[in-house]
């Protein structure tokens, strides 16, 4: 888990948690049982500590903990689609970061056609996770996203460059 991952885990998302399931922060042990259970959930490795959880795990770690702090329709779904493929899932989270990078939360005419009419590659509520399709929309629109980043890195060595 990256720094800044580790960090808004235990300034954000452990304090709702513990709110919620009416916890103590400070108990180590109730988190790492936590921890756990996610990993045993989803299938993941075999850890109780934050430490060498990969992307995908810290994704379904925060997927997991959002349940449990805030359990309602959408993120009871987003915790079963987690659960059934948690390397899709978090693939689907980056093809939507990619698309609102790219994009902006802007809704065009030409979002009903692309990828089958669907407006996330999570998927909303009643939606079925593919995990096939959540891989080539972040595929899309991760080569999309870097493309334009480069044209932009291009673009603006051009113009220094002029400028000299």
């Amino acid at each position: 888990m990256k720094r800044s991952e580790n960090v808004y885990f235990f300034t954000k998302v452990w304090p709702a948690v513990c709110r919620a399931q009416h916890l103590d922060p400070r108990d180590d042990e109730t988190r790492h049982g936590l921890i756990a259970s996610c990993m045993q959930a989803i299938g993941g490795p075999d850890t109780d500590s934050l430490k060498g959880l990969g992307d995908d795990e810290a994704t379904a770690l925060f997927t997991f903990c959002r349940f449990l702090a805030n359990e309602n329709a959408e993120t009871s779904a987003r915790w079963l689609a987690c659960q059934k493929d948690y390397v899709a899932f978090n693939r689907a989270q980056q093809a939507d970061w990619h698309e609102r990078a790219l994009y902006g939360n802007r809704i065009n005419k030409l979002d009903r056609y692309r990828f089958k009419g669907r407006r996330s590659a999570v998927g909303e509520m009643l939606e079925k996770f593919d995990p096939d399709e959540a891989r080539k929309r972040h595929l899309t629109m991760a080569v999309r996203h870097r493309n334009r980043l480069r044209r932009e890195r291009m673009a603006s060595r051009v113009i220094r460059n002029r400028e000299r």
